[in-house]
């Protein structure tokens, strides 16, 4: 294409959205709500040995196994619901993006709407969108497993705070120190990229 236009992630994520809003606050239940599932087996597990710890009397085996097949059928059927959904957002959002882009094809003049080969006019219009799409979907999906370790961390706290420091204290030192590594690793890359090299 003629021109380029820097267009901020976030902004052209959110435009996105608001185009599809309905599907994509469709998507952010369903995935949120896959992402929180794990959840219940642990309270249910952890409310039965409670029960038992308590002397009290508790769920049988039967109703156990029941609760499980239950919740292992429930699974199923929102996680094909959520493939059938994002399926459906993702064809819709490539194929805004590709018409969008011959639109602006065909305002330009003909000696000047395609400047790059047509190899490269392929890929834009192919894997440019798809990664587009892809990156709008892997949204919901972040939405989800931060909900999700939020609701963790506030059940483990809750059951014991010492437990929840040692386990997620390692897991938090890991990610500072990877990320400020990564900052000065792909500084060194840039730097070692724009050095000429010598034949």
């Amino acid at each position: 294409m003629t021109k380029q236009h820097n267009l901020p992630t976030a902004t052209l994520m959110f435009r996105i959205a608001r185009r599809f809003r309905g599907r994509y606050v469709a998507n952010l239940l369903i995935w949120t709500t896959i992402w929180m599932l794990p959840i219940i087996p642990g309270i249910v597990t952890l409310r039965f040995f409670d029960s038992l710890e308590a002397g009290t009397a508790g769920a049988n085996v039967g109703t156990l196994a029941a609760v499980f097949i239950a919740y292992g059928a429930g699974r199923l059927v929102i996680m094909t619901l959520g493939i059938w959904n994002d399926a459906h957002l993702g064809f819709r959002v490539e194929s805004l993006l590709r018409r969008n882009m011959m639109e602006r094809v065909y305002e330009l003049p003909g000696a000047q709407s395609i400047e790059t080969s047509p190899g490269e006019s392929i890929s834009r219009f192919r894997e440019d969108v798809e990664h587009i799409e892809e990156a709008h979907g892997w949204t919901a999906d972040v939405f989800g497993s931060v909900v999700f370790a939020m609701v963790a961390i506030t059940i483990l706290t809750r059951i014991d705070v010492r437990i929840t420091i040692v386990v997620f204290a390692p897991l938090v030192l890991v990610i500072v120190v990877t990320e400020h590594f990564g900052d000065r690793v792909r500084r060194y890359r840039k730097r070692v990229h724009a050095k000429p090299r010598v034949m």
